[in-house]
């Protein structure tokens, strides 16, 4: 389903999902999240980014960074990296990772390459692996 045709619907839904990202509960943020992520909202790019940099709970943050791949926010690459040099939570720096990689191009690969001696030097292999899937996405980009 598009946005368009959820817009057709009910344009409430967008109502709900911004006030479900700033609930009290954990559930309904991570709810909200999801859901922006698997509708393909666009629209909501810029309250997953202050949600994968801010929430208080790792599975939210998490969900965030998932949904910003699924919905292919390009302007939260760099928050993106920054999540992944910065949160402890294991899950978050994967999902974060994981969406680098699905949306991530030539540009990504300046950023991650200039600053990885400023990952905690436990994460590097980790995103030296970012870095050879990126390579590896642009040279099949060329072809």
């Amino acid at each position: 389903m598009t946005e368009y045709e959820i817009g057709e619907i009910d344009t409430s839904i967008y109502e709900l999902l911004e006030d479900a990202f700033t609930s009290a509960y954990q559930i309904l943020r991570w709810r909200a999240v999801y859901t922006a992520g698997h509708l393909d909202l666009h629209r909501f790019g810029n309250n997953l980014i202050q949600i994968v940099s801010e929430d208080s709970d790792g599975n939210v943050r998490a969900a965030a960074a998932e949904a910003l791949g699924e919905i292919g926010a390009k302007e939260a690459l760099n928050p993106l990296i920054e999540v992944m040099r910065t949160d402890t939570t294991k899950v978050v720096f994967s999902r974060a990772m994981r969406a680098i990689a699905k949306m991530g191009d030539a540009g990504t690969l300046i950023v991650l390459r200039k600053n990885i001696k400023n990952f905690p030097e436990h994460r590097r292999p980790d995103v030296k692996r970012l870095i050879e899937v990126l390579e590896s996405k642009a040279n099949l980009d060329e072809i």
